[in-house]
C-alpha cells in the first residue's frame, strides 16, 4: 500500500488516525487505552484494552480500534508526529490554564461564542494538523468500511493540501481548500469528551467528533442556520490566525447529543431489522421486546447493555 499523504510505499507501523494527545481523555493514555468501537450497522460493540490496561485479561491480540500500519511512511509520519507535538505543547496542554491566557488572543464572536486565537502556533500548521486527522479517518474508513463520508475528489484536494504543505518549501501555495470553511471546537470548562465519530447523515456541513475536538468542515457554500452561528470564527486556510471555540458549554454538548442520538437510533434500527429477519415478526413487535430488554439491563455501565440485548435476541431466534 502507498502513503495516503505522498504515495510513497507505506512502511510505517502504528500510525495513529487520531493523535494520541487528542484522544487520551476518550480513551485513556498510550498502551492503557480502554475504547469501544460501537458499530451501529452491525449492532455490535468491540472493546478494546491496551496491553498495560489491568482490565486487560486475555491473551487475544486485538486492533487497537485508533492505530494502523501500513498507512504512512516513516517521513510522513515523523513530519505529522512534529506538527502534533506542537498542537499539543501549544494549545491542548495550555488552552483550560488561565496562567497561558497571554499565548491566545480572547473575545466572543457575534454569537457569544468563546474564541481562542492561537498566538504561537500558525493558522496553516493548525489547519495541516486537523486535515491530516480527516484524511487518515475517511481513507482508513473508506478502505475497511467502503464509506469515506467526504466526495473522494475533495478527500484529494485535503491530500494535496497536506502534501503541499509538509514538503513545499513555502506555505503560500495554492492548496485548492481556499474554499473550505472549517470551525474548530473545543470545551475549555470540560475534560469530558465521549465520541470519535461521524455520520453518513452528517453531510454539508460535514460533522466529525475527534474526542475533545468537534469540527464542522464547510465544502460548499451552505445556508443552512448552523453556518450563522459561526459566521465570523470559520477558518480558512488563508486566514493568519486560528479562532477555535472554546465555549459556552452548553453549545459543545448540543452538538455531542446529536451524534449521540444518531449512534443509538442507527444501531437500534438496524439491530431491529435484524431480529425482524431473524424471526419474521414485525419492527414494532421486535421494538417493544428490546424495549423490555433495555429496562432489564440499563443499569450496565458504559451502555453495553445495547450490544447484550442484540447478542441475546440474536441468540433466541437463530436457527
Amino acid at each position: 500500500m502507498n502513503c495516503i499523504i505522498c504515495d510513497n510505499t507505506a512502511d510505517e507501523v502504528g500510525s495513529h488516525l487520531i493523535p494520541a494527545s487528542l484522544i487520551k481523555n476518550c480513551v485513556g493514555k498510550h498502551y492503557s487505552e480502554e475504547s469501544f468501537n460501537i458499530n451501529s450497522k452491525a449492532s455490535k460493540i468491540d472493546t478494546y484494552f491496551g496491553r498495560d490496561n489491568l482490565k486487560n485479561q486475555s491473551a487475544e491480540i486485538k486492533q487497537n480500534h485508533y492505530k494502523r500500519d501500513y498507512i504512512l511512511c516513516k517521513i510522513c509520519e515523523k513530519k505529522l508526529a512534529e506538527l502534533e507535538s506542537k498542537f499539543a505543547s501549544e494549545f491542548l496542554q495550555k488552552f483550560r490554564e488561565d496562567k497561558y491566557l497571554a499565548n491566545f488572543n480572547s473575545y466572543k464572536s457575534s454569537s457569544d461564542l468563546e474564541i481562542l486565537e492561537p498566538k504561537k502556533i500558525l493558522n496553516v500548521e493548525i489547519q495541516a494538523y486537523f486535515y491530516s486527522i480527516i484524511l487518515r479517518f475517511c481513507y482508513i474508513y473508506k478502505f475497511e468500511g467502503g464509506d469515506s463520508y467526504i466526495e473522494e475528489s475533495d478527500l484529494l484536494k485535503i491530500k494535496k493540501f497536506l502534501y503541499n504543505y509538509l514538503f513545499a518549501n513555502s506555505i503560500n501555495k495554492e492548496y485548492e481548500i481556499e474554499n473550505f470553511k472549517i470551525a474548530i471546537i473545543f470545551n475549555k470548562y470540560s475534560t469530558n469528551s465521549a465520541f470519535i465519530s461521524t455520520s453518513d447523515k452528517l453531510k454539508n456541513p460535514y460533522i466529525f467528533y475527534f474526542c475533545e475536538a468537534i469540527l464542522i468542515l464547510y465544502i460548499e457554500e451552505n445556508k443552512n442556520d448552523n453556518k450563522s452561528l459561526f459566521v465570523d470564527c470559520l477558518n480558512s486556510i488563508t486566514d493568519k490566525t486560528s479562532k477555535i471555540i472554546v465555549g459556552p458549554k452548553l453549545m459543545y454538548e448540543k452538538f455531542t447529543s446529536l451524534i449521540s442520538y444518531i449512534i443509538a437510533e442507527d444501531f437500534m434500527t438496524n439491530g431491529i431489522n435484524y431480529i425482524s429477519e431473524l424471526n419474521k415478526k414485525s419492527f414494532k413487535e421486535n421494538e417493544i421486546e428490546v424495549k423490555e430488554l433495555i429496562e432489564k439491563y440499563e443499569k450496565d455501565e458504559k451502555g453495553l447493555y445495547i450490544m447484550k440485548i442484540f447478542e441475546e435476541l440474536k441468540t433466541k431466534y437463530s436457527i
